[in-house]
């Protein structure tokens, strides 16, 4: 029996989603992933990571598409090297949010282009650098606010990594209470917290690739795990939160019945991304 496109766009978060704990991407969800490319479908991944890192992972793939990066800051064609939208905060504001986040003597790193400084070193800069694939630049003789104020540099995002639950919780509100109102302030995993322009997130980003393919958005599909994937799985014809999610987004999504450690993505390409006939 024949197999035809039920949703013609599917666009998947990497980590915690596509990927599994350790990084990598199950046989079976690459043959899936190859299958409905090959079918003509476009799979597209929208990540919270860098291009520089998405652009990897895709390669790993054979996905030369459309990648949205930066939690929706930018979307980019991989093939040309052709950005379709960017959304960044200027050089004035990430200024202003890292001087405020420096009081509270955390891990922060900011990104412009293809590369991201970072105001400390040590273990948790090493995880990061070995889970992105991308080495960052070290900034240890000034504060991360003074180098983006005298560079004058646009921001993609600001990352800041808490790994002790109690003290994530509480920053989270605090930024949230403080910037909220001018800025997109959401969390990506249970230790990064993630602030971006007011009007950047991944439901935008998903709409700009499908109008680029021009493809009904009803014919989307989008998977996720975590809140900045929220407005993309609104925005999708089917959005899918994983088993593993957030626990407060799977109270207003609706949840796909296996983990990213379960073959989530592939198993929702086999169920979703063909219609027999």
């Amino acid at each position: 029996m024949k197999k035809t496109l039920n949703y013609l766009l599917i666009a998947s978060d990497l980590d915690g989603t596509l990927l599994r704990d350790d990084k990598s991407v199950s046989d079976f969800t690459r043959r899936k992933i190859t299958e409905y490319v090959a079918a003509g479908g476009k799979f597209c991944l929208c990540s919270g990571r860098m291009l520089p890192s998405v652009a990897l992972i895709a390669k790993d793939l054979g996905l030369d598409g459309v990648a949205t990066s930066y939690a929706g800051a930018l979307v980019t064609d991989l093939k040309s090297g052709k950005t379709l939208y960017e959304n960044s905060l200027s050089p004035e504001d990430a200024a202003e949010i890292a001087a405020c986040i420096e009081k509270d003597d955390v891990h922060l790193q900011y990104y412009t282009g293809d590369k991201y400084y970072v105001n400390c070193d040590g273990e948790t800069l090493r995880r990061y650098e070995t889970s992105c694939r991308v080495q960052a630049v070290p900034v240890l003789d000034e504060p991360l606010s003074r180098r983006i104020k005298e560079h004058g540099e646009k921001v993609n995002k600001l990352l800041i990594i808490v790994e002790d639950p109690k003290k994530h919780e509480a920053l989270l509100k605090k930024y949230t209470e403080k910037f909220g109102a001018r800025f997109w302030v959401t969390r990506s995993t249970a230790r990064y917290i993630e602030i971006l322009s007011k009007t950047c997130n991944k439901g935008v980003a998903l709409k700009i690739m499908a109008d680029y393919y021009r493809i009904p958005y009803e014919k989307t599909l989008a998977a996720g795990d975590q809140l900045n994937d929220e407005e993309m799985l609104a925005a999708a014809g089917l959005g899918l939160c994983m088993a593993n999610g957030n626990e407060e987004m799977k109270k207003r999504v609706r949840v796909y019945p296996a983990s990213n450690n379960e073959d989530a993505v592939g198993k929702i390409i086999e169920e979703y991304g063909f219609k027999e006939e």
